[in-house]
């Protein structure tokens, strides 16, 4: 503080003037001060209250031991068929294309989870207006695709940049948009549909009416992207593949299908 240094510079000189006026600097910020304590206070509480705060090694213990129990393969050598390598072909299809309108149907379908094993992450065959726009005019989504970036950071006001940029008709729910966001960042977006939205509502203390809009989703990804496993930087080498898709593979603990 300015005053401080002002202060040990006057030393024995410093005036009675000078005295109250830093008594009154100072305790005209101590409510400021008790407030940002206090909220940084509340919010180490809300995080360590969060389901799902594990730490890394947690994380992919409890979602390997998930895994066996529902059936589900979480990484295979042999083929797609699983949730990381789904996350992972379809980023790179992302990474390599760039674009919707510069993959071939094949590729288009297979981002959306219009074809198995691909539906891993939810079925996407049932969205009429989805479909259209992907397999006939991927342009659309382009431009709100383009908002998120490739690689590195992600902020939340992207994801309201996104879906401001969607076409209106048909894409209002983000059980229709977040696929297209997971695929592209696996390691930063999940998949909301209506297999997982109840848990995940129920569990993260949200109205599934919350969740069917682009608000509550934002809010609940900022409640995940706080947990200590999202925020691990550096995971083991063995778990490279797993920390690549981490955000998204949390369908694998709240799919109710």
């Amino acid at each position: 503080m300015k005053l401080v240094s002002d202060a040990a510079e006057k030393g024995d000189h410093m005036l009675e003037a000078d005295l109250v006026q830093y008594e009154a600097e100072y305790r005209r910020k101590q409510p400021a001060v008790r407030e940002v304590r206090t909220f940084a206070a509340k919010s180490r509480r809300r995080v360590k209250d969060l389901p799902l705060n594990l730490t890394w090694a947690e994380y992919v213990r409890r979602l390997r031991w998930q895994c066996r129990r529902s059936g589900h393969a979480l990484v295979r050598d042999d083929s797609d068929s699983a949730y990381v390598n789904v996350a992972e072909k379809c980023q790179g299809i992302f990474r390599r294309r760039q674009r919707l309108a510069e993959m071939d149907a094949d590729e288009r379908r297979q981002v959306a989870g219009l074809v198995n094993p691909y539906t891993y992450f939810g079925s996407m065959a049932g969205a009429g207006h989805f479909m259209a726009y992907v397999l006939r005019t991927p342009a659309k989504l382009d431009r709100a695709l383009d908002m998120i970036p490739a690689r590195g950071p992600v902020r939340i006001e992207d994801v309201d940049r996104y879906r401001r940029a969607l076409p209106r008709h048909g894409m209002g729910s983000p059980a229709v948009g977040t696929r297209l966001l997971a695929m592209k960042r696996p390691d930063r977006f999940f998949c909301l549909t209506s297999a997982n939205r109840r848990r995940l509502a129920k569990e993260f203390g949200f109205s599934i009416a919350e969740l069917n809009t682009y608000e509550g989703y934002q809010r609940l990804l900022t409640r995940i992207w706080a947990l200590p496993w999202a925020r691990e930087t550096r995971p083991p080498p063995r778990d490279k593949r797993i920390w690549a898709a981490r955000v998204a593979l949390i369908e694998a603990f709240y799919y109710d299908g």
